[in-house]
């Protein structure tokens, strides 16, 4: 479903549609041997919201598989925020 109007503060010009799907992510640079299971929460013609278990600084290069499709994304962490034991970060 495609959230109509902006949330105070948003600054996104995009939609988004609303998701709630499995992927796994590892990242890339700097590199790590990690690949974590992750929740994708919402994506834009430019971007996406991504749960993810560990804290990423802004910058990061990142991996993600879509588990459903196969596809790879390839991504810039461009912020990243604690939500209860987590973090959510956009890409």
């Amino acid at each position: 479903m495609w959230e109509r109007g902006r949330p105070e503060g948003e600054r996104r010009k995009e939609y988004r549609l609303t998701v709630d799907e499995p992927a796994s992510m590892r990242q890339l640079s700097p590199l790590l041997a990690v690949r974590w299971e992750v929740r994708i929460l919402d994506v834009s013609k430019n971007g996406m919201r991504i749960e993810v278990p560990e804290r990423l600084e802004p910058g990061t290069v990142v991996q993600i598989r879509l588990l459903k499709s196969s596809s790879i994304i390839t991504a810039k962490v461009r912020h990243c925020q604690s939500v209860g034991d987590g973090y959510q970060v956009g890409v």
